[in-house]
C-alpha cells in the first residue's frame, strides 16, 4: 500500500477514537461517579453556572462527538451503499444524545440552557443525513479537506472550555482534577484524522 494511503486509511480509526474518546471520561477521579464524560459534563457545567461558579460554553464539549458522527458519515459517503447507510444511520442515533430530553425538548428552542445544543443537534443531524443522500457525489477532495476542519474546528473551543473549566472545577473537587482517557482518545483520534485528511488533500501520483 503507497505511503498516502496508509495515511488516509487513519481517517476512520481517528473517527471511531473521536467518538470513542467522548463518550468516556473526560475528568478522571478515584471515585468513579465523580468522572464526568461530556454528556456528564455538559450536565454538571449547567449547575455550575447556575452557582456562578464557571462561565464556559458548555455545548462546546459536544462539538469534538458531533464532529466525530458527522465525519464518519462523510468517511462513509464513497463506501458501498450497505456501509454507507449502517454509519450514517448509527451517527444520527448517537447525534441525539445531545438533544435535550423530553419534555424539556419541546420548548428547548426558548429556553436559554438548551437552545444552542437542540441547534446543535438539528445541524448535526440534518449534515448526517445531507451526506448520506449526496453519497459519492461529494468530491474525495473536498470530504478530506472538511475532515480536516471539523478535527480542528471542534477539538480547538472544547479543549479551550475544557482548560477554563479547570480552576472552578479543581476547587470544587478539593484537588487538581486529572484528565481522563477519554480526552486523551478524542484528541489523538483528532490529530489522526487531520493527518489522514492532509494526505487525503495530496493530488494522486504525489
Amino acid at each position: 500500500m503507497r505511503p498516502e494511503n496508509w495515511a488516509r486509511a487513519l481517517v476512520p480509526i481517528g473517527l471511531a477514537a473521536m467518538v470513542a474518546g467522548s463518550l468516556g471520561p473526560w475528568v478522571a477521579h478515584a471515585n468513579a461517579g465523580m468522572s464526568l464524560g461530556v454528556v456528564d459534563l455538559v450536565e454538571f457545567t449547567k449547575f455550575m453556572a447556575r452557582a456562578g461558579l464557571t462561565a464556559v460554553v458548555r455545548e462546546w464539549f459536544y462539538l469534538p462527538l458531533l464532529a466525530g458522527l458527522v465525519g464518519s458519515a462523510l468517511w462513509s459517503a464513497r463506501q458501498l451503499s450497505g456501509i454507507k447507510l449502517a454509519v450514517a444511520g448509527g451517527a444520527a442515533l448517537w447525534a441525539l444524545v445531545v438533544l435535550p430530553p423530553y419534555p424539556y425538548l419541546l420548548t428547548a428552542y426558548r429556553s436559554p440552557e438548551d437552545r444552542l445544543s437542540l441547534w446543535m443537534g438539528i445541524a448535526a443531524l440534518g449534515a448526517i443525513l445531507m451526506i448520506a443522500w449526496l453519497g459519492q457525489r461529494i468530491p474525495q477532495r473536498l470530504a478530506m479537506g472538511a475532515l480536516v476542519l471539523l478535527a480542528i474546528g471542534s477539538l480547538a473551543p472544547a479543549v479551550w472550555q475544557f482548560a477554563q473549566l479547570m480552576p472552578p472545577l479543581s476547587l470544587l473537587y478539593g484537588a487538581p482534577v486529572q484528565m481522563g482517557w477519554g480526552l486523551v482518545v478524542t484528541l489523538a483520534g483528532g490529530g489522526l484524522v487531520v493527518l489522514g485528511g492532509l494526505a487525503g488533500l495530496r493530488p494522486a501520483g504525489d
